[in-house]
C-alpha cells in the first residue's frame, strides 16, 4: 500500500486528483495540504510515500515549492501535476529530483502507474521531456533489473510495442496502430519477452516500468 498525500492550492484540483487515485487499491490517501512549501519543513517525518502536487497555471511559488520538496533530504517521492505542461520545466524538475511531471488531463491509469513507479523509487518520463534532453538526467536511464541479465537492448519498434502493451492493446490493435501484420506483432512480442527474460506480457510491462523503458 502506497501512502499518498495530495497537495494543491485549488480545492477542485485536489478533489480531482483524490478521485483519480481513490479507485486504486494500491493507494492509501492519507490527507491533503494547500502548499508543497508547508511540507518542506516537516519532511523529517513524512506521513506519505508519495506527494502528488498540483501546480496551477502561472503559479511560480508552487512550482518552486515542488522543486524544493523534491530536493529536500528524507522527503517522499514527488509527482507534479501541471496545468500547463512545459518540457523544459519538466526537464528541470526531473533533474531536481521530482519523480514525474504530468499534465493535468493525464488519464487515471497513467497517473496511477506514475504514482506506483514513484513509490518504487523510479522516474517516469514523458516523450516531450525526453525529446527536450531530460534523458541525460540522473535516475532516468533504464535499469537492468527484475528480469534476465541479458544486455541486448530493445529496438525502437520493440519499445513502441512494449508501450502499447502497457496501454492494454492486444496484437490486432497494435498491428492496426503500427500498420503492420499481426504476425509481425507476435514476432516483436516474442523478442521483447526473450530480451527482458520474462514469460508473459504482464511481466514484460512490469519489468519495462522498473527499467524505465515505458514512457507514459
Amino acid at each position: 500500500m502506497i501512502r499518498v498525500l495530495v497537495v494543491g492550492e485549488s480545492a477542485l484540483a485536489r478533489a480531482e486528483l483524490a478521485t483519480l487515485l481513490a479507485g486504486d487499491h494500491h493507494f492509501e490517501l492519507v490527507g491533503q495540504a494547500l502548499q508543497a512549501g508547508d511540507l518542506v519543513r516537516r519532511v523529517g517525518a513524512p506521513t506519505s510515500d508519495v506527494v502528488v502536487a498540483a501546480v496551477e497555471r502561472g503559479d511560480e511559488r508552487a512550482a518552486a515549492a515542488v522543486l524544493a520538496l523534491a530536493a529536500a533530504g528524507g522527503a517522499p517521492a514527488v509527482v507534479a501535476i501541471v496545468e500547463d505542461y512545459d518540457a523544459a520545466w519538466a526537464n528541470e524538475a526531473l533533474h531536481a529530483g521530482v519523480s514525474a511531471v504530468l499534465p493535468r488531463d493525464t488519464p487515471a491509469p497513467e497517473l496511477q502507474a506514475a504514482v506506483v513507479a514513484a513509490g518504487a523509487g523510479l522516474v517516469v518520463m514523458r516523450r516531450e521531456a525526453l525529446a527536450d534532453g531530460a534523458g541525460a538526467g540522473p535516475g532516468v536511464a533504464p535499469r537492468r533489473e527484475g528480469g534476465s541479465a541479458k544486455s541486448t537492448p530493445l529496438t525502437r519498434r520493440e519499445l513502441e510495442v512494449l508501450g502499447l502493451l502497457a496501454e492494454g492493446f492486444g496484437n490486432k490493435a497494435i498491428a492496426a496502430r503500427l500498420a503492420v501484420t499481426e504476425r509481425t506483432v507476435k514476432f516483436h512480442v516474442g523478442a521483447i519477452l526473450e530480451k527482458l527474460g520474462v514469460g508473459s506480457r504482464t511481466e514484460a510491462v512490469t519489468v519495462g516500468l522498473r527499467q524505465g523503458l515505458i514512457l507514459l
